[in-house]
């Protein structure tokens, strides 16, 4: 098992070895911190995977702070980011027993539109 400072060499030189060894040794911390801030298996996975190809494909760690800092930080950033843009496209659907389909049987009724959920204005 080679030390952190070997693995951040390897990661930046582009070496298989050293990203199956970084992922080896935080996927699973990191997969739990996706899952936290997302709450869905699935998504936590994509964003743990998002996560690795923004790393290896631009390793900018400076040596500062720990490794597994700067690998949490990213992976929170990320699931910040998607939930974002979760809530920036929620849709709302309206149903038939709020609105009626057609209009026609709004004679000189009035209907009362529910207040969206307080989730909706956190956009």
């Amino acid at each position: 098992m080679e030390n952190e400072s070997q693995l951040v060499e390897g990661c930046r030189a582009g070496k298989e070895w050293a990203r199956r060894e970084l992922y080896t040794r935080y996927a699973e911390h990191l997969l739990a911190v996706c899952y936290r801030y997302t709450g869905d298996p699935d998504t936590a996975h994509d964003l743990l995977h998002d996560g690795f190809i923004k790393i290896f494909t631009g390793f900018t760690y400076s040596g500062e702070g720990s490794l597994g800092g700067w690998l949490y930080k990213i992976m929170v950033n990320l699931a910040l980011d998607h939930l974002r843009k979760k809530s920036q496209w929620q849709e709302i659907s309206l149903t038939e027993e709020i609105l009626p389909e057609k209009t026609e049987e709004l004679p000189g009724k009035r209907y009362r539109i529910p207040s969206p959920n307080p989730c909706c204005w956190n956009l």
